[in-house]
């Protein structure tokens, strides 16, 4: 499995995968350099890049020309799989208190048991009419 499939794997997008690994040997590159060594079209290198930065896999380099480099892999996968954790212990925190909340009003409301809880399959004429007589 080569590095962007890898990529691909634990969640990055093609665009997002194909970008970073552009970055990877650390060179401070332009957009254009970028574009080029990853084939992403130049018109989207910027927002995947914006993306990029919002998960903590590279900066930029401010200047005439913005160039961009990644921080260390292992630094970067460190903060995102700390923040993907910390998502996810808020999801899981939220669906914990909406089922609470929902179980309390299902009690509340008696749906504990009703007479829908079975089906009765009559296969006879008698045993309709024995099951109506004792209704």
């Amino acid at each position: 499995m080569n590095i962007i499939e890898r990529l691909l794997d634990v969640g990055f997008s093609e665009y997002e995968a194909s970008v970073y690994a552009a970055l990877i040997p650390g060179k401070k590159l332009s957009a254009t350099e970028i574009g080029t060594i990853s084939g992403v079209p130049r018109g989207r290198v910027y927002s995947i890049l914006s993306s990029l930065m919002d998960k903590g896999m590279c900066f930029m380099i401010p200047g005439n020309v913005k160039r961009f480099q990644a921080l260390p892999p292992n630094d970067a996968f460190a903060q995102l799989y700390n923040k993907k954790k910390s998502e996810y212990e808020v999801e899981k925190a939220k669906a914990f208190n909406l089922s609470n909340d929902l179980e309390s009003i299902y009690k509340k409301e008696g749906n504990l048991k009703n007479e829908f809880d079975s089906v009765a399959i009559y296969t006879s004429m008698a045993s309709t009419i024995k099951k109506f007589e004792n209704t």
